[in-house]
Protein backbone atom coordinates (compact mmCIF):
# COMPACT_ATOMS: atom_id res chain seq x y z
CA UNK A 1 0.00 0.00 0.00
CA UNK A 2 1.44 3.39 -0.90
CA UNK A 3 2.42 5.53 2.03
CA UNK A 4 -0.10 8.26 2.77
CA UNK A 5 -3.04 6.49 1.12
CA UNK A 6 -4.85 6.16 4.44
CA UNK A 7 -3.75 8.78 6.92
CA UNK A 8 -5.19 8.36 10.40
CA UNK A 9 -4.32 11.95 11.27
CA UNK A 10 -6.48 13.19 8.39
CA UNK A 11 -9.32 10.88 9.40
CA UNK A 12 -9.12 12.13 12.98
CA UNK A 13 -9.15 15.75 11.88
CA UNK A 14 -12.18 15.07 9.67
CA UNK A 15 -13.98 13.54 12.66
CA UNK A 16 -13.15 16.57 14.80
CA UNK A 17 -14.38 18.90 12.05
CA UNK A 18 -17.65 16.94 11.82
CA UNK A 19 -18.13 17.33 15.58
CA UNK A 20 -17.26 21.04 15.51
CA UNK A 21 -19.59 21.64 12.57
CA UNK A 22 -22.45 19.92 14.39
CA UNK A 23 -21.78 21.91 17.55
CA UNK A 24 -21.50 25.29 15.80
CA UNK A 25 -24.53 24.75 13.56
CA UNK A 26 -26.58 23.44 16.47
CA UNK A 27 -25.69 26.41 18.65
CA UNK A 28 -26.11 29.15 16.04
CA UNK A 29 -28.77 27.91 13.59
CA UNK A 30 -31.60 29.55 15.52
CA UNK A 31 -29.85 32.92 15.26
CA UNK A 32 -29.28 32.44 11.53
CA UNK A 33 -32.95 31.52 11.05
CA UNK A 34 -33.96 34.88 12.50
CA UNK A 35 -32.00 36.70 9.79
CA UNK A 36 -32.38 34.47 6.72
CA UNK A 37 -34.11 31.34 5.46
CA UNK A 38 -30.85 29.54 4.70
CA UNK A 39 -31.31 25.75 4.68
CA UNK A 40 -29.46 23.91 7.44
CA UNK A 41 -27.36 21.85 5.02
CA UNK A 42 -26.15 24.96 3.20
CA UNK A 43 -25.34 26.65 6.51
CA UNK A 44 -23.48 23.53 7.68
CA UNK A 45 -21.54 23.53 4.39
CA UNK A 46 -20.50 27.16 4.90
CA UNK A 47 -19.42 26.51 8.49
CA UNK A 48 -17.53 23.32 7.56
CA UNK A 49 -15.80 25.02 4.61
CA UNK A 50 -14.72 27.92 6.80
CA UNK A 51 -13.40 25.56 9.48
CA UNK A 52 -11.54 23.48 6.89
CA UNK A 53 -9.96 26.51 5.21
CA UNK A 54 -8.91 27.96 8.58
CA UNK A 55 -7.38 24.65 9.66
CA UNK A 56 -5.46 24.30 6.37
CA UNK A 57 -4.03 27.80 6.73
CA UNK A 58 -3.16 27.12 10.38
CA UNK A 59 -1.27 23.97 9.32
CA UNK A 60 0.87 25.91 6.85
CA UNK A 61 -0.99 25.93 3.55
CA UNK A 62 -0.50 29.22 1.68
CA UNK A 63 -3.43 31.56 2.23
CA UNK A 64 -2.98 33.10 -1.22
CA UNK A 65 -3.32 29.76 -3.06
CA UNK A 66 -6.58 28.87 -4.76
CA UNK A 67 -5.95 25.21 -3.96
CA UNK A 68 -6.40 25.90 -0.25
CA UNK A 69 -9.86 27.35 -0.82
CA UNK A 70 -10.91 24.80 -3.44
CA UNK A 71 -10.04 21.80 -1.27
CA UNK A 72 -11.55 23.55 1.74
CA UNK A 73 -14.87 23.98 -0.06
CA UNK A 74 -14.89 20.38 -1.32
CA UNK A 75 -13.98 18.98 2.09
CA UNK A 76 -16.63 21.25 3.59
CA UNK A 77 -19.28 19.51 1.49
CA UNK A 78 -18.18 16.09 2.73
CA UNK A 79 -18.06 17.25 6.34
CA UNK A 80 -21.47 18.95 6.12
CA UNK A 81 -23.07 15.80 4.71
CA UNK A 82 -21.45 13.67 7.43
CA UNK A 83 -22.54 16.09 10.16
CA UNK A 84 -26.06 16.23 8.77
CA UNK A 85 -26.38 12.46 8.53
CA UNK A 86 -24.99 12.00 12.05
CA UNK A 87 -27.49 14.57 13.32
CA UNK A 88 -30.38 12.83 11.54
CA UNK A 89 -29.43 9.50 13.09
CA UNK A 90 -29.08 11.07 16.54
CA UNK A 91 -32.46 12.79 16.33
CA UNK A 92 -34.33 9.84 14.84
CA UNK A 93 -32.45 6.53 15.16
CA UNK A 94 -33.21 3.85 12.58
CA UNK A 95 -35.83 1.31 13.65
CA UNK A 96 -35.42 -2.32 12.70
CA UNK A 97 -38.48 -4.51 12.64
CA UNK A 98 -38.36 -8.28 12.79
CA UNK A 99 -41.16 -8.44 10.20
CA UNK A 100 -39.11 -6.91 7.39
CA UNK A 101 -38.25 -9.51 4.74
CA UNK A 102 -34.69 -10.75 4.85
CA UNK A 103 -33.99 -9.28 8.27
CA UNK A 104 -32.94 -11.82 10.88
CA UNK A 105 -32.50 -10.32 14.30
CA UNK A 106 -33.29 -13.40 16.36
CA UNK A 107 -36.35 -11.66 17.85
CA UNK A 108 -38.98 -13.25 15.61
CA UNK A 109 -41.81 -14.94 17.49
CA UNK A 110 -41.99 -18.68 17.43
CA UNK A 111 -39.84 -21.62 18.47
CA UNK A 112 -36.09 -21.03 18.33
CA UNK A 113 -35.45 -24.07 16.10
CA UNK A 114 -37.73 -22.68 13.34
CA UNK A 115 -40.41 -25.44 13.46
Amino acid sequence: MPEGLIDLTALGSQAVLVFLTQAIVGATKELVDRVTTLPTLVYAWLVASLLTIMSQIALGQPAASWVTYFTGILNGIIIAFAAGKANDIAVQPPVFRATEPGLRLGTEPGPPDGK
